[in-house]
């Protein structure tokens, strides 16, 4: 920005007069700089305040640019807990680097990028898989994991250095951690965070794990059922066991089923219907029904018959599948009947906490239940 004088000054005269006069017409440029310079430091936000913002976190686009950033320095003036976040930041973004935990398998699958690319539709190593603004805190989030990772660090600083929980509102359903606990659980285990210290309340996400209370996960596999084409293929779904349906079979009204199917619709023409569900023309639908309902389905409507295979995960395991699927479970996901279907997503879930398996990859490009 330039300043204009609004006033003249002849210099014309000897050299004493012309210094004498320069000198002057000198003066009101450096006033007007000095009050140019105290509104700037009035209306600008300092460091701090924009690291609170949340918008630190589609700023580094890679983990190198996470690392190097440098933290803002405080003057004694600002809050302590900007403060205290700031070196929580810091911290953690040296972590976060020393690991490349941006680019790790996990990570990347947590956020539905599909590295595997065995679909010619849908899986893309560049991005990920949801284009729903609402699975992502960062902007570019969809396109850059290390972008996603770092707004989740700012989202976990401001939540740790909060107020105590006495003078929060009632309800954080909206916060980071009540939005995707798989994403945080992993990321606190990967970096030492005491999640105790995370004060969030999220009634939702507590109810519907209460309700489930998962404990170990099975393979349900009911046979090929020609009366329905969408089944001619047999169908897969996970049975969740509690610890009382777990440690009993008796107690089978315990356990729930995650079905994954497709969300398509009845009044379309066989035709219509079909070509849909091959090419992506519906979305995916996840059911989650008490599981003796559905087992009745298979044996008693559809005289099918079917088998159970428990999964060899461990608690801890289990836990964190189920909380991805309370991520998950709304969205908008399109469903492909050859590649991305109710056998397929059974395996990507156990790859989320087993990438060194990598299940899904093992498979042909088509996937059937049989296969898993």
């Amino acid at each position: 920005m330039s300043i204009k004088p609004i006033f003249s000054v002849n210099c014309t005269s000897s050299a004493t007069r012309l210094r004498a006069c320069c000198v002057r017409a000198r003066l009101p440029f450096a006033v007007a700089a000095l009050l140019l310079s105290a509104q700037v430091q009035a209306v600008l936000p300092t460091p701090a305040s924009l690291v609170m913002t949340g918008e630190l976190a589609a700023a580094p686009t890679t983990t190198a640019d996470i690392s190097q950033s440098p933290m803002p320095q405080t003057d004694g003036t600002l809050p302590s807990q900007n403060s205290e976040a700031e070196q929580l930041l810091a911290t953690w973004r040296q972590q976060v680097q020393a690991h490349s935990l941006a680019e790790h398998t996990t990570w990347r699958r947590l956020l539905y990028f599909l590295d595997d690319k065995k679909s010619l539709f849908n899986k893309d190593a560049s991005k990920s898989l949801i284009d729903s603004p609402a699975f992502f805190l960062s902007t570019d989030g969809q396109h850059d994991a290390g972008a996603e990772l770092d707004a989740l660090l700012v989202a976990l600083a401001e939540q740790m250095v909060a107020a105590p929980p006495e003078s929060k509102p009632s309800s954080d359903a909206q916060s980071a951690i009540c939005r995707f606990p798989a994403r945080t659980h992993w990321l606190t285990q990967r970096l030492g965070i005491d999640s105790s210290s995370l004060q969030a309340d999220c009634p939702e996400l507590t109810e519907w794990m209460a309700m489930l209370n998962p404990e170990q996960l099975s393979i349900m596999f009911a046979e090929e059922y020609l009366d329905n084409p969408i089944s001619a293929f047999a169908h897969t779904l996970l049975r969740i066991d509690s610890p009382i349906s777990a440690a009993d079979p008796s107690q089978i009204h315990h356990a729930y089923a995650l079905n994954d199917t497709v969300d398509g619709d009845p009044d379309d023409a066989f035709a219509v219907y079909a070509i849909k569900a091959t090419s992506g023309g519906y979305n995916n639908r996840i059911e989650i029904d008490p599981y003796p309902e559905k087992l009745a389905k298979y044996l008693k409507d559809d005289e099918r018959d079917a088998w159970t295979y428990q999964l060899d995960l461990t608690p801890a395991e289990v836990q964190q599948i189920i909380l991805h699927v309370w991520e998950t479970k709304d969205l908008e996901i399109p469903y492909y009947f050859t590649t991305d279907n109710c056998a397929s997503e059974i395996l990507r879930l156990i790859d989320v906490v087993r990438p060194e398996q990598d299940l899904l990859s093992q498979l042909p490009y088509v996937v059937i239940p049989s296969d898993v």
